[in-house]
């Protein structure tokens, strides 16, 4: 998947970590800020393109979501990819407290985002 395909689900999907609502669940913002440190490993070692790839796969695939990621995409060999199960891992500790819907929209917003100033906003800085 390219930045340049057409993303709008992901996107819609993916504009609710702009909102900065207060709730009780995590926000799907910090959600996205907890997932920070898997996308940034994922990148730094198998590139933007494949993190991207296997947040936008996460993000859709609904057997993932039914089972708490115990069932995740497969890639060409039928074993989930290494960028995949570490990302995952990471969100699979995150749903319990952000939610399935505000978790997906993290994920979504990942796979979309193509700005680095936008990634670096993600840093808490407080």
């Amino acid at each position: 998947m390219s930045p340049s395909s057409d993303h709008s689900r992901l996107r819609t999907l993916g504009s609710m970590v702009d909102d900065r609502s207060p709730d009780q669940e995590l926000s799907a913002r910090t959600a996205a800020r907890l997932l920070f440190g898997a996308v940034c490993f994922v990148s730094a070692r198998y590139g933007v393109a494949e993190m991207q790839q296997a947040c936008a796969e996460l993000a859709e695939h609904d057997e993932a979501w039914r089972t708490k990621f115990r069932v995740l995409p497969r890639s060409v060999d039928g074993a989930p990819a290494e960028p995949m199960v570490a990302i995952a891992g990471m969100a699979r500790g995150i749903l319990p407290l952000a939610g399935a819907t505000k978790l997906r929209a993290a994920l979504a917003w990942w796979a979309t985002e193509c700005d680095p100033d936008a990634w670096r906003r993600m840093v808490p800085n407080d």
